[in-house]
């Protein structure tokens, strides 16, 4: 019955994958971290999609990290992403923003660290986990209205041991980005922007 929920809400709320015939930059979307510091599932799974697209379209990845969690748990959050990487992988210097909050802010920082290194993309894929696509959709055409935005979807696993609340269990993570939609066309980017994850730091 709990797979028949899960394939139902993929059908009814999630979007298929992006075509690519071409791109220049891919964005893995961050996760945080677990309690024991570790990468959770989803973080995994999208770094790994990163590293496929970019290697075979040949482009740049670029990504950036929780700054919430704990003083300098961005730099952590950095090395666990750094570490999925091959010694065969040869693209592009990889760029890596500031620390983040949330899904728009993420958008936005990335946007300054493409701007400062003066990358200014045609075609973007943004690989997030499912539930979170229809939002990241939304907010990577409003911060890169320019670009069109590609999405590739990974399925993430959630449990408790992720320090943020919400993201503790499928359940809640699916509720979170249906409120984050919702929020994204009633409330307006800019006050969603504003909102921090909770979190839990047992």
């Amino acid at each position: 019955m709990k797979a028949l929920f899960w394939r139902s809400a993929r059908f009814l709320y999630g979007l298929p994958d992006s075509e690519i015939g071409f791109c220049d930059l891919v964005v893995p979307l961050g996760y945080g971290l677990t309690i024991d510091d570790e990468l959770p599932d989803a973080t995994k799974k999208t770094v790994l999609e990163a590293i496929r697209v970019a290697e075979k379209h040949k482009a740049r990845i670029v990504w950036a990290s929780s700054n919430y969690f704990f003083p300098g748990c961005e730099r952590v959050e950095n090395e666990k992403k750094l570490a999925l990487f091959g010694p065969e992988f040869s693209m592009s210097p990889i760029l890596i923003g500031s620390g983040i909050t949330n899904s728009v802010s993420e958008a936005r920082e990335i946007k300054i660290a493409c701007q400062k290194a003066s990358l200014f993309p045609k075609d973007i894929v943004v690989v997030c986990d499912w539930p979170h696509a229809r939002s990241t959709r939304l907010i990577w055409r409003k911060v890169f209205p320019e670009s069109n935005i590609l999405i590739r979807n990974v399925e993430g696993h959630w449990d408790e041991t992720h320090r943020a609340t919400l993201q503790k269990s499928q359940e809640r993570w699916l509720l979170a980005c249906l409120l984050r939609h919702v929020a994204l066309i009633t409330l307006g980017h800019e006050r969603v922007s504003r909102i921090q994850h909770p979190t839990d730091h047992s």
